[in-house]
Order: C-alpha cells, then sequence, then structure tokens
C-alpha cells in the first residue's frame, strides 16, 4: 500500500510537470521512489522527478522503530545527499527542528519535507550522471539531541528505484 502511494503521487507529478509545458515538448521525465532505514526509524515514499525543465524531491515520511529512543528529543536535522566520489556530501535537502518551549519532546516522525525548482538534483550536469548519482550514492542523515544534552546521528543509504 505504502508502495503504491508513492507511486500515484509520482505519476501525478508527472503528468503535473508534463501536462504544463503545453506546446513544448520534453524529451525525457524520469521517476524514482526510494526508501531505506535501519533498526530505528524508516524513510519511506520518497520520490524524485527529474525532467528537462523542473526536479522535484519529495523526502517522504519518517517512520519510528523504537519510539523510546527518541524520547526527550529537543532538536533534530534530517538531511538527504549525495555522496560524491571524492567523499564529499551534496546537500539535496536539510530540515531542522528546534523545541525552545522545553516541553516534553519533539515528534520527529512524519513528513521529511520537498524541494523543486530548475536544478535542485542535477545542479547543471547531464540527466545520466546524476541518475548514477541517485541510483547509488543517495543518504540520508538524522541527528538528534535529547534535552539531557545526549545527541546521536544516524546515516541510511536510500535504496532507489526506477518507475
Amino acid at each position: 500500500m505504502k508502495k503504491m502511494t508513492a507511486i500515484l503521487l509520482a505519476l501525478v507529478l508527472v503528468f503535473s510537470l508534463t501536462a504544463c509545458g503545453g506546446a513544448k515538448n520534453k524529451s525525457k521525465t524520469a521517476v524514482y521512489v526510494f526508501s531505506g532505514g535501519n533498526e530505528y526509524f524508516d524513510v519511506v515514499n520518497g520520490v524524485i522527478v527529474l525532467g528537462e525543465d523542473e526536479e522535484v524531491f519529495s523526502g517522504g515520511d519518517l517512520k519510528l522503530n523504537r519510539n523510546a529512543d527518541f524520547d526527550g528529543v529537543d532538536f533534530f536535522r534530517s538531511e538527504f545527499y549525495i555522496l560524491k566520489d571524492d567523499g564529499e556530501e551534496r546537500t539535496v535537502l536539510v530540515s531542522e527542528m528546534h523545541d525552545k518551549t522545553e516541553g516534553p519532546s519533539v515528534n520527529i516522525s512524519g513528513d521529511l519535507g520537498a524541494i523543486s525548482g530548475g536544478t535542485v538534483i542535477t545542479e547543471g550536469r547531464k540527466l545520466e550522471e546524476a541518475e548514477i548519482d541517485l541510483l547509488n550514492n543517495l543518504y540520508f542523515k538524522l541527528t538528534v539531541r535529547k534535552t539531557d544534552g545526549t545527541s546521536n546521528s544516524y546515516t541510511v543509504q536510500m535504496d532507489v528505484e526506477g518507475i
């Protein structure tokens, strides 16, 4: 069911990208879904659309597998990045949350955000080069800090599939 939701979202995005072009004829649009996780959390329903004039990156949703490990969180940062061959991380999408209210805990599960624009993923490179990076080198990093001052960072490589 979750995969079907991601595929339907991707198809809607593809339709909107191609239908809004009017008389313009786009030569190629590529759609990908991604997910990944570890014993602590899963990233699900991620979608990437690469078109000639528009690119969309939707991070999907963060689902916690061990809720107790994330009790008392007052700060978190989620980041999607592409790991280049030279080891450099090229950031695609970042989201942060700071709790200044001193409440019980920040809820970190849920929507991981989205970004769209002309070259948010390809960054001026050929579409084929960007696709190779996405299929092999897309990562998600979650950093959390608890109210007691302890912090943890988790990095997971995403499984990316073309649809």
